[in-house]
């Protein structure tokens, strides 16, 4: 061993020490493990009665991570000899001669003949309660995740979108050589089907978890009669209530309500505030591929507030904040059901907690239809906001149906993007913006499909003049019903400087995607009043879209669209040594139409319209009366 690592295990001895005074069980340094040292560890393999097995020290496996030894042992006895080292043992307290070592944190890969793995020393975990439990800092448009957000808000969630959320998280987690890896935490799903989660599994795999089905029992705070000791099995919940999302462990030990946990990161994100809650072993299941508990979780006793290298910490009777969800689904005849769950309400998770809302709506209104045929749900959502504040938002969306083949539970995903995305917007935006106290849904279904498929528009003149009002034909049409003509008359200002008008007939995501690839200026949000005015102005499903644009330099400053400034100010303004709040445009919208319909449009059109004798420009015709006539 170097002189270095002398060096720095001294340091680890004195601290470990001096931790060890006040901890509540003597410990043994890892200065004096031995090879050859046998022991016996503490765990749950099933209900909540701890249960012991036996080890051997087979060695000190040195600077595992910079200056992180890890001490490697060998598992004993007909448990561990049937189940080896399983998911959720993370974090089970090993005792030689009646001393603390340390956790069981890691093991080797799959198919592995004999159950050896590794203990995250002690000296390691005491480090941790030398953290100070400060509030994570906000993840902000700094981090480059607001406009994604908010392009799913507007637009739709695009493929990829959520996969690429959860695999940013990877970029926190921290991983042994390939061989010899911490070991995979359960994420337990309550509630949730397996294909729910299928399509992330890979993803959810490589930050370290095993994912698995679950359950879960009365919710309370602190009133179980069981209290967490060594070998407890323990959860950190992600998503509590009718459905709940958790990380299931092992607690190392318990002291003046501290708790130590689980011998490895989770995330490693560091200051957390997330619900500590009981856990129940309903079975440990032996695999080849790698033994796992399946769990189910309880009441919340208390909070993790570290999340780091070398474990987790807790304090029991302090609970975090969190996001109170309700959804009321009405679905034909069919009872009114009620789901509830809440989401934990922690800035080091900002970007993944919307994700998690996803999945959980999106289970409870696929699980409230029963089935998967075609429906049409108009989805309302309303965020309260600490400060007063109502986001409150309206959407219809219809089950898609492409190439002959039924798009399983298009709408309820769709529906669910949008109102996590929101959730995205409010959390990772870099403004003074105020907490979400609530958040309550309502989806109301009826069987079939509203789609209106936009066919053609055609225009009653190829050319103009200003002053006179061009005439547009739409039509649409529902899949095996007759078409539908919708008209739209269009005054053209007197005075307008440019030879042509180039009209847009859209559906609004499609409308807003073209915006944001052309114009993206205009979403850029420059305050909170603004972002929720971005937010609450969004175009929507039920509605086709009728815009008439044309060329005219001029700038977007701070989402405001100016037009007919003088060229010396365009060029000021648009220069690279300005603040880039400004930004010139090749044409302007002259005016903007919007007709409801009973269902969702889908399609866009586009022509052109040629002006004669153009004059002098004028000012935007925007705030033109809106007027739709079926013909």
């Amino acid at each position: 061993m170097n002189t270095i690592c002398r060096i720095w295990i001294g340091i680890l001895l004195m601290v470990a020490l001096n931790f060890g005074a006040e901890w509540s069980e003597p410990i043994l340094p890892l200065e004096q493990v031995k090879a050859g040292m046998t022991g016996t560890g503490l765990t749950v393999y099933s209900g909540t009665a701890v249960e012991s097995f036996d080890f051997q020290v087979l060695g000190i496996l040195e600077n595992l991570y910079p200056r992180f030894d890890v001490i490697l042992v060998r598992l004993q006895g007909e448990q561990a000899e049937k189940s080896g080292v399983a998911s959720g043992m993370s974090g089970s307290p090993m005792y030689i001669d009646g001393r603390l070592i340390g956790a069981l944190a890691m093991r080797f890969g799959q198919f592995m003949k004999e159950p050896i793995g590794a203990v995250m020393p002690i000296e390691s975990m005491l480090q941790l309660l030398e953290y100070q439990e400060l509030p994570r800092q906000r993840v902000g448009a700094g981090s480059g995740w607001l406009q994604p957000y908010l392009r799913t808000v507007l637009c739709g969630a695009e493929t990829g979108f959520w996969a690429e959320v959860v695999q940013r998280l990877a970029g926190s987690a921290v991983t042994g050589s390939s061989a010899f890896q911490p070991i995979p935490v359960p994420l337990v799903f309550s509630g949730v089907q397996a294909d729910v989660i299928s399509e992330f599994h890979p993803l959810f795999q490589r930050l370290g978890f095993h994912v698995m089905a679950g359950g879960a029992t009365a919710r309370g705070n602190g009133t179980s009669s069981i209290s967490l000791q060594p070998g407890s099995a323990v959860a950190q919940l992600f998503v509590d209530g009718d459905i709940s999302i958790s990380a299931i462990g092992t607690v190392t030990g318990v002291h003046d309500g501290r708790v130590l946990a689980f011998g490895h990161q989770i995330f490693n994100l560091g200051p957390i505030r997330l619900p500590l809650a009981h856990a129940t072993i309903l079975a440990t299941m032996p695999s080849l591929m790698g033994s796992s508990k399946m769990a189910l979780t309880s009441e919340t006793v208390g909070s993790f507030c570290q999340d780091r290298l070398s474990g987790a910490v807790g304090t029991l009777g302090v609970y975090p904040e969190l996001i109170p969800v309700e959804l009321l689904v009405r679905h034909g005849d069919a009872p009114d059901q009620l789901f509830k769950f809440s989401m934990a309400d922690d800035q080091a998770l900002n970007n993944v907690t919307p994700f998690f809302l996803r999945i959980a709506l999106y289970q409870a209104l696929i699980a409230a239809r029963l089935a998967s045929e075609p429906v049409t749900t108009r989805f309302t959502a309303e965020f309260q906001l600490a400060n007063g504040e109502r986001l409150e938002l309206e959407e219809l969306y219809s089950t898609v149906q492409e190439i002959g083949m039924l798009e399983t539970g298009s709408d309820v995903a769709n529906a669910s993007d949008l109102v996590a995305g929101v959730l995205g917007v409010i959390l990772v935006n870099d403004f003074e913006s105020p907490q979400i106290k609530h958040v309550k849904l309502r989806a109301e279904s009826c069987p079939g499909e509203q789609l209106l498929h936009l066919k053609a528009v055609r225009q009653n003149r190829k050319e103009i003049a200003p002053g006179d009002t061009l005439c547009l034909w739409m039509t649409l049409q529902k899949r095996r019903e007759k078409e539908e003509v919708l008209q739209q008359l269009i005054p053209i200002p007197e005075r307008i400087d440019s030879d042509e008008l180039q009209i847009i007939v859209s559906s609004g995501s499609a409308l807003t995607r073209y915006e944001v690839q052309t114009t993206p200026q205009k979403f850029q949000p420059y305050d909170w009043d603004h972002l929720l005015s971005i937010v609450r102005n969004r175009r929507r499903n039920d509605r086709l879209y009728i815009q008439v644009r044309v060329k005219d330099s001029g700038l977007y400053l701070q989402g405001e669209e100016l037009t007919a400034l003088p060229l010396s100010i365009l060029e000021i303004m648009d220069s690279p040594a300005e603040t880039g709040i400004a930004r010139k445009t090749a044409n302007r919208v002259l005016c903007e139409y919007e007709i409801a319909t009973d269902s969702q449009v889908h399609g866009a059109k586009q022509l052109q319209v040629r002006i004669e004798r153009p004059t002098r420009a004028s000012q935007s015709a925007s705030e033109a009366k809106k007027t739709a006539i079926v013909y």
